[in-house]
């Protein structure tokens, strides 16, 4: 079982991610536009323990509203809704 939270939503620059896993596992990173395409993805190890890892990427985006999605394994196991300001 792993524990995400998504520091600082409305996002004005970049995206802050705290990831806590059990054991060292990869994960797929993608952000969605409202019409489901990926406009960023990146796959990641992340190390048992504690993890912060900081997307820079959004400065470029456009205000509005993006999905965070998160896989392993080709299972999607978490999603949350993004706010870009």
């Amino acid at each position: 079982m792993s524990h995400i939270q998504v520091i600082l939503n409305p996002v004005v620059q970049k995206l802050t991610l705290a990831y806590a896993a059990q054991k060292p596992e990869t994960v797929c990173i993608f952000i969605k536009d409202s019409i489901g395409q990926a406009l960023y993805s990146e796959e990641v190890m992340m190390e048992d323990g504690f993890t912060i890892m900081e997307i820079l990427e959004l400065q470029h985006f456009t205000p509005g509203i993006y999905t965070l999605e998160l896989q392993k394994a080709d299972r999607l196991f978490y999603t949350h809704r993004l706010i870009k300001n």
